[in-house]
Formats: C-alpha cells, structure tokens, sequence
C-alpha cells in the first residue's frame, strides 16, 4: 500500500523497521501536543518500550502502521489494529497524528480513508476509533467521515 497524498512530494506508505527514529519524533511530539490539549502533562513511555511497540506492529498481522513522508521526512502516521468478536470485524485507530504545521491539508482524513479502504478488502465491516474530548479538530474530523458517537468512555484517578 503506497499512495501519494496529493500534496507535492507527499506519500502515504506502510511503516518499515527504519522508521523508527522519525515515528519517535512524532510521538514525542504527539506527546506535547496532546499535553497542551488537555493542560496536564502526559507522559509516554520510554523510547525503548515504544520501540517495542513499533517493532511488534511491524510484524504483526494485526496492526498496520501507516506513515506520511515528505522529502524524506515523517510528518504524520495512523496505527491501526484488526479485531475479530462474536458481534464484528474490523479495525480500531490505535493513534493517528500529524504534525502541526501540516494540518488541515487532508492528511487525517487520507490515513482514515486508506485504513477504511484496508478493511474493505479484508471484508471487515467496521471501523472504530475514540478521541479525547478537549480534541475538537479531530471530532470535527471524524464527523465529517461520518463516524457517529455511541459510546461515552469515563475514567477516574484512584489516589
């Protein structure tokens, strides 16, 4: 799966083992910016356990790591997984994230599309993802694909 996003030298591909260096800056970046979303600061873990991570959804047939490149460089990515229940099959956005300096150019909503369009082919029959709620671009987002709310996710701190 490769696929020019449309947006000069831009492409959308399947992530490989080298790409790990770049996918780290995006998820430290990830890291900040979500931080300031929610004005907490959120920490994620440490470079050698999302090495791990990455490395077994490489291999794994249950995940996909989509990347963006632009000249050579990293600027966003989606981390899906497939899943199988006695209801459905389908696939789950793990993350996705793109750099600030290129939102609002279409690059989410290609990431979405290209993992709906992995689902199709493996006849699974629904995506599903969940955004925190202080995120208003991605919900704006997601509503436009048509994705619709059905679920409400609660959490405490227990101290």
């Amino acid at each position: 799966m490769q696929e020019n996003a449309g947006c000069g030298k831009m492409k959308i591909r399947k992530a490989k083992k080298g790409d790990f260096k770049e996918y780290l800056k995006l998820k430290r970046e990830e890291e900040k910016d979500l931080s300031k979303r929610v004005n907490k600061r959120i920490s994620y873990p440490k470079d050698n356990v999302l090495k791990k991570e990455f490395n077994k959804a490489l291999s794994s047939k249950k995940s996909i790591i989509l990347v963006v490149e632009e000249n050579k460089e990293l600027i966003g990515y989606l981390h899906g997984s497939y899943f199988r229940n006695p209801y459905n099959k389908g696939g789950y956005v793990e993350d996705i994230f793109v750099l600030k300096k290129f939102r609002r150019k279409g690059i989410a909503n290609k990431l979405i599309r290209l993992f709906i369009r992995d689902l199709k082919k493996k006849k699974y029959d629904i995506i599903q993802l969940s955004a925190n709620v202080k995120n208003k671009d991605a919900i704006k987002l997601y509503k436009k694909l048509n994705f619709e709310l059905y679920h409400y996710d609660f959490k405490k701190k227990i101290k």
